[in-house]
């Protein structure tokens, strides 16, 4: 029976190809037809697609609405860069360091900063800012309004507020109009000694002149900023450990705070410390890279450097000084190379000269005038228009992290013992500025209604 099955199965296969073989030339004709009807539906679909994507993209384009949103999203971008900020420092101050310096860590700068207990948000920010409507006519006034809140710490605080609209005389400033503070003049105010939560209300009006649309399309985008300027002092500290030469030499490398058993919280492990800086927008910070601790006849490169305070996104518009207390009392004193009582030649490239006596027991010390002037490059857009240089470039080259040094030698130390430390002192005056975009359209007017798109 298995034998019979095996052929029946055979014969039935012949049986089906015999019954088959006048077809197969139809069959396969058909099967190329087939295939060629699917090939040309579906090249028709992607030409159909791209054609009707040509179209809403040329429709989009000419009434501005691509425009509109890339606006609406570079506005909306700035904003969470603060809190993205603030979780990479949670997760590793050491990566917001890298992230913060664009790749450039620098352990040198890296400084405490001394929170405000009753008042931890020291200076001026902008909490909101936005436009009174959700578009505006061509040749209509626009406006935009915003809150502003202050903290001030040991002095007032004098604010000054600014408007501004891209493309619109030449990027000058029109003074804004502070409200519902009693301290508010025109565009000014003020921020008492110690007083916290202070708020103005800001409104900006741009003339009907700015509500121009572009040329050819019914919607376009107007990106507005409120600016606002004050002065604010950051102070900063270093703590130096010093001891005699011929005592440090004897120890033959050993870590001399292991043998006299000194324990310091801010000394780590490579015998260095950090600096400490008061809270607000600017960051004051030693750089002293070295094991410590110092000694008499050795010379040591001290920096300064100014940078943005963690969560500050505003910018330094101008360092009105920069001084510097060294010690000078009894069997302790540092002083720069070249000053008197020092032995070389003080460098040109030194940014800091004396001044006089500081503080009881200290030297005070400038930051130089031309140096600066350096700093304090004016970045407004109204006076880089004509430059081949962004606001934005202006900044990062001048004014991101203004850095002074210079070379200074211990003269005298204390004569023998363990180390002893004392401290370094440091002050800055300065300008800070902080701006928050908003964004809007001017639409076209026309006899029909202007069709959403």
């Amino acid at each position: 029976m298995a034998a019979e099955a095996g052929s029946i199965r055979r014969n039935v296969g012949a049986i089906t190809e015999t019954a088959t073989a006048p077809f197969i030339p139809f069959i396969k004709i058909a099967k190329w037809i087939i295939s060629a009807v699917f090939f040309l539906a579906i090249l028709g679909l992607i030409l159909g697609g791209g054609w009707v994507t040509y179209r809403i993209i040329k429709g989009y384009n000419q009434v501005g609405s691509f425009d509109i949103a890339a606006a609406r999203a570079g506005v909306a971008l700035e904003k969470p860069v603060g809190l993205l900020e603030n979780v990479i420092y949670r997760i590793s101050p050491n990566l917001y360091a890298y992230y913060s310096n664009s790749g450039q860590y620098q352990d040198a700068f890296a400084s405490d900063v001394e929170k405000n207990q009753q008042n931890p948000n020291l200076g001026v920010k902008i909490k909101d800012f936005k436009p009174n409507s959700q578009f505006f006519w061509e040749n209509a006034e626009m406006t935009f309004s915003g809150v502003i809140t202050a903290n001030s710490l040991s002095e007032q605080i004098e604010l000054v507020a600014y408007c501004l609209i891209e493309d619109y005389n030449k990027g000058k400033l029109i003074p804004a109009s502070l409200t519902g503070n009693p301290t508010a003049v025109g565009n000014k105010g003020l921020v008492f000694k110690d007083q916290i939560n202070s708020q103005f209300q800001v409104d900006c009006t741009f003339p009907q002149d700015a509500a121009v649309p572009d040329k050819g399309k019914t919607r376009t985008p107007k990106t507005a900023k409120l600016v606002v300027f004050y002065e604010f002092a950051t102070k900063g500290t270093q703590k130096i450990y010093l001891m005699d030469k011929d005592a440090l030499l004897s120890l033959k490398g050993e870590d001399a705070f292991k043998v006299y058993k000194i324990s310091d919280p801010q000394l780590t492990s490579e015998r260095k410390i950090k600096s400490k800086t008061t809270d607000g927008p600017i960051n004051l910070a030693f750089g002293i890279d070295l094991p410590q601790p110092f000694t008499q006849d050795t010379t040591y490169k001290l920096s300064i450097q100014l940078s943005n305070n963690l969560g500050w996104r505003g910018s330094l518009e101008k360092v009105d000084e920069v001084i510097m207390q060294l010690p000078a009392v009894g069997d302790v004193e540092i002083s720069l190379i070249g000053e008197e009582g020092t032995s070389g030649v003080q460098s040109s490239a030194c940014d800091f000269e004396y001044i006089g006596p500081g503080d009881t027991g200290f030297k005070l010390y400038q930051v130089k005038p031309e140096k600066l002037a350096q700093v304090n490059k004016d970045c407004s857009e109204a006076t880089l228009s004509s430059l081949d240089l962004s606001r934005k470039d202006c900044v990062s080259f001048f004014k991101e992290r203004p850095t002074f040094s210079c070379f200074v030698k211990p003269v005298k130390v204390p004569q023998s013992g363990p180390p002893l430390y004392d401290i370094l002192r440091a002050e800055t005056i300065y300008i800070y500025r902080v701006d928050q975009s908003a964004a809007t359209e001017v639409r076209k007017f026309t006899s029909g209604q202007v069709t959403e798109v």
